[in-house]
């Protein structure tokens, strides 16, 4: 009698969650990454441009940020809620 798990054992893990939601948190992590790779660029622009200090700065490109994710999440429908991993 062996206790070595199989294949056929273990939860197949892209049953966990629908393709749809895999896609729509693919995508959202997409969005969030190019907030992220763009706000080094946009605050240097900024601080050159006006007379904002950092704190002005970043507390701006987290609201923006802020904004733009929630409208992708929003845009993404947000009608099926997905499931918490086991």
């Amino acid at each position: 009698m062996s206790t070595r798990a199989t294949s056929e054992d273990a939860p197949a893990a892209h049953g966990v969650l629908s393709s749809t939601a895999s896609r729509r948190g693919f995508l959202l992590v997409v969005l969030a990454a190019l907030c992220w790779g763009t706000s080094g660029l946009s605050g240097a622009i900024v601080a050159e441009r006006t007379d904002l200090g950092p704190l002005d700065i970043a507390w701006h490109r987290m609201a923006i940020g802020s904004v733009v994710l929630l409208a992708g999440y929003l845009l993404g429908g947000a009608d099926a809620p997905v499931r918490p991993l086991r």
